[in-house]
């Protein structure tokens, strides 16, 4: 008997059906159904809309005639909404126009005709008591584009041509396939080192045409870092042409610094003309050239400040290096240079070196105490008469640009040449005063050339010259400590 009830509810149940499906949505509306009384309607309007990704899309989902259960030969039939674009359109590809429809009663014959700009696309399709999304491909050449001030209005209509049936629109977009704005080039170079800090030159070029009003010392921020790592923006002005935006700083930038350009994507950020949102964000950096500076030169022969002696070998020390900023933090300076270092000596080179020049505080303990904290130039003779030295140190920025840095000292050589002779004897005291001791000439002979070159670096004086004066018996007992004095110690020498 139950299974009886069952089998009768369910035919009942399917013949109701059938009969509400042989009806049109004007029939059914008369005997008072409605749209908001099927479960399917209500849940379907809260889902988002089904568009692919990476593609620009402008969607309408309000107006008079969306949202709305429409009939056939009704005030609202054709139902009309407008998309607006924000951008030219000339250049958009793949263009789709995407509709999300309620109860197209396709199969029972409705059949609703979908026009952009009064240009057909196809027909709408679906099921009874269904939501639907429908795409159709839209020629780029029927669009209205325009600018974010000025949209450009594309009418999208729904007609329904058959008689006795309904439908409902909830939301329409058209879309395109995203072009990727994007960053094509940028200058100086990221990790650029020796960028002219009084023509920087920081420019970026992008892959359309940039919307100048997107462009502030924001979107693109050129920075350093202070003491404590922060950024610091710099002021300046930017200047937007076609696809390329300069940054003109208000003033030189600093020396030996290195700075940061950030360039911000997203809503708030760089869009192009056409509205197209810059796909990420874009950071680079660069260094400054360092504002080297000679101190000072210095000649030297046996001691810096000494008189030089004409035509004597010596060398020349050029002493060139910066100071760190203290306003920036230290890490993010540079520390050292290439630079070509030449000197003249009354006009007349005296040596060229590529070296590399460091800023003072980056020269360690080691490095002073080798005398590397100046450029050094061995092998120079100085002139009869001669009194001026010239150093120079060449720069190249990353731009070509040649920086010349020079500097003038002046010296004085002695008109007057000093030789040094001296008369070198052995004593016969100690181990040397018993009879039969052959002295070791060999010997004294190699002390004596090798104290002989140390005088001639140590003093000021042009020549050294010395002679074997043989032996010496200065008469004085032997005294018991002379014991512990080795041979070559016996040596006395006196100066003519």
């Amino acid at each position: 008997m139950n299974k009886k009830r069952i089998l009768f509810a369910i035919i009942s149940i399917t013949l109701f059906s059938l009969a509400s499906h042989s009806q049109t949505d004007v029939q059914q509306l008369q005997q008072g159904r409605r749209p908001e009384s099927v479960a399917t309607y209500i849940e379907k309007r809260t889902e988002a809309p089904s568009i692919l990704q990476n593609r620009l899309i402008w969607r309408t989902d309000t107006g008079p005639d969306l949202d709305q259960y429409i009939c056939y030969g009704s005030a609202s039939d054709p139902i009309k909404f407008d998309i607006l674009i924000d951008r030219d359109t000339k250049d958009l590809k793949n263009v789709k126009l995407t509709l999300s429809v309620w109860d197209v009663d396709e199969g029972e014959g409705e059949v609703d005709q979908v026009y952009v700009n009064d240009n057909y696309v196809g027909i709408l399709h679906g099921a009874n008591d269904s939501w639907s999304v429908n795409n159709y491909t839209v020629n780029a050449a029927w669009l209205k584009g325009g600018t974010p001030q000025a949209p450009g209005r594309n009418e999208i209509m729904v007609d329904l041509t058959v008689s006795g049936w309904c439908v409902t629109v909830d939301w329409g977009a058209l879309s395109a396939d995203a072009n990727v704005f994007s960053v094509t080039s940028y200058t100086p170079k990221n990790g650029q080192l020796q960028v002219d800090f009084a023509k920087p030159e920081i420019q970026a070029t992008f892959s359309e045409d940039v919307d100048g009003s997107t462009i502030n010392t924001t979107t693109f921020q050129v920075a350093y870092f202070d003491q404590t790592a922060a950024m610091v923006p710099i002021n300046g002005t930017l200047a937007t042409s076609g696809k390329t935006v300069t940054f003109n700083p208000a003033g030189s930038l600093m020396d030996g610094v290195k700075y940061v350009v950030q360039l911000k994507s997203g809503t708030s950020g760089i869009k192009s003309k056409g509205g197209a949102l810059l796909e990420k964000d874009v950071k680079w950096s660069f260094t400054t050239t360092p504002n080297v500076v000679i101190e000072k030169i210095v000649p030297v022969q046996t001691a810096e400040g000494s008189n030089m002696i004409a035509l004597k070998r010596g060398m020349i020390r050029v002493y060139a290096t910066w100071d760190r900023k203290t306003n920036v933090h230290s890490r993010a300076q540079a520390d050292r240079i290439t630079a070509k270092v030449s000197v003249e000596s009354n006009g007349i080179a005296a040596g060229t070196q590529t070296v590399t020049i460091k800023r003072r505080d980056a020269l360690t303990a080691a490095e002073k105490r080798a005398g590397r904290q100046s450029v050094n130039f061995f092998n120079w003779f100085p002139p009869v008469g001669g009194n001026s030295l010239k150093a120079k140190v060449e720069l190249t920025h990353h731009n070509g640009n040649l920086v010349v840095i020079e500097q003038t000292s002046g010296y004085t050589t002695q008109s007057k040449f000093v030789d040094l002779k001296y008369q070198y004897v052995a004593l016969q005291v100690g181990t040397w005063a018993a009879s039969g001791v052959t002295i070791p000439w060999a010997g004294i002979g190699q002390n004596v050339q090798q104290a002989s070159q140390v005088m001639n670096q140590q003093f000021p004086i042009m020549s050294v010259a010395s002679s074997s004066g043989g032996t010496f018996n200065p008469g004085l007992p032997k005294p018991t400590r002379y014991a512990l004095i080795t041979e070559l110690n016996y040596v006395a020498m006196r100066l003519f």
